[in-house]
Parts: structure tokens; C-alpha cells; sequence
């Protein structure tokens, strides 16, 4: 009976794994089917929504933008360059990092470098975090902190970037939803 019992459970987690990655393929099939390819306006609209949620919204201050996820990072470094013209010069990039991973700076460096096509030597001193660390991470050697990016002389873009940012919050989105349907 406890051996049935063991097979049950495992033919059940066979089963629910399955269904699982049938899950993911239909609704990866369903994404490309919705956004089968991006218009300059929907990255507009991806960037402005990607700075609403990560970047600096005070009218005071400069325009930043932090993340650690790279691809975003990526994205968003790229989204400066190709809507407002931006330039390698017109950035200030800066990594915020815990202080336990001091011993992996320089390969933390490399990869952001690399990832931005960006030299090392431009970046602006390292930020070591000072936070106890109550658990043990299994992502340690291939976390690369936040990534900060700030733009000199960025006030008329910042103010563009929350005009839009406006404009997005006040959409209505149930006539969004409708225009869809129809």
C-alpha cells in the first residue's frame, strides 16, 4: 500500500508537471501571436511603463533608472540611446552591491561592461551595501547587483518621460479593453 501510494504521488507530479509545461507552451504561443512584433511606439510605451515602474519619478533630483535584472537594464540603456538620441558620454552608470560580494567586483564589472558595451573605466565608484545576510543565496556567483543609470543634463527628458508617464496613468483601460474586443 505505501509503495502504490509513492507511485500515485509521483504519476500525479508527472502529470501536474506536464500540464504545467503544456501551460507555458500555449501561452508562449499566445504572446507571440499578440505581440508578434513591437512598433517604435509600443517601445515607447514599454520603455516609459519600464521607468514608471523602476525609475526616479520626483521632479526633483535626476533621472535614474535601477534594476538588476540584465535584460531590463539592457533594454532600457538601449531605449535612452534610440528615443532621446543619447550618447556613451551622456551616462553615468554606477553598480549598488552587498558588500559580501566585494571579492567578485571585478567580475561583477566585466559583465555589466560587457552586457552595455560599456567601459569599466567610465563606471562611477561601486556602492557596497551594508546589510546582514540572514540566508544563504543560491544565485551568489551569478548575482551582479543593481545596476544604476543616470543621464547628465537630463531634467527635459525626465519631464518628458513623466508627461508620458501621465498620460499612461490616466488611460482608460476598459476602453482599451473594449477597442480589443471588437
Amino acid at each position: 500500500m505505501i509503495k502504490a501510494g509513492h507511485k500515485g504521488r509521483i504519476l500525479g507530479a508527472l502529470t501536474n508537471r506536464h500540464k504545467k509545461e503544456n501551460s507555458i507552451l500555449t501561452c508562449n504561443t499566445w504572446a507571440k501571436e499578440i505581440i508578434s512584433s513591437l512598433s517604435e511606439r509600443d517601445m515607447l510605451i514599454a520603455g516609459v511603463s519600464l521607468y514608471w515602474a523602476e525609475g526616479s519619478k520626483s521632479m526633483n533630483g535626476n533621472l535614474s533608472f535601477v534594476n538588476s535584472d540584465p535584460k531590463m537594464v539592457l533594454f532600457m540603456y538601449k531605449w535612452f540611446q534610440k528615443v532621446f538620441g543619447l550618447v556613451r558620454e551622456d551616462f553615468i552608470i554606477r553598480i549598488y552591491i552587498n558588500e559580501i560580494h566585494n571579492s567578485r567586483i571585478e567580475k561583477v564589472l566585466i559583465f555589466w561592461s560587457h552586457l552595455l558595451d560599456f567601459p569599466q573605466d567610465l563606471f562611477r565608484k561601486t556602492v557596497y551595501v551594508k546589510a546582514r545576510q540572514r540566508k544563504v543565496y543560491t544565485n551568489h556567483d551569478s548575482y551582479y547587483g543593481l545596476l544604476t543609470i543616470r543621464i547628465r543634463k537630463s531634467s527635459l527628458i525626465k519631464y518628458k518621460i513623466l508627461a508620458m508617464m501621465e498620460l499612461i496613468r490616466n488611460a482608460d483601460v476598459a476602453q482599451v479593453a473594449r477597442a480589443s474586443h471588437s
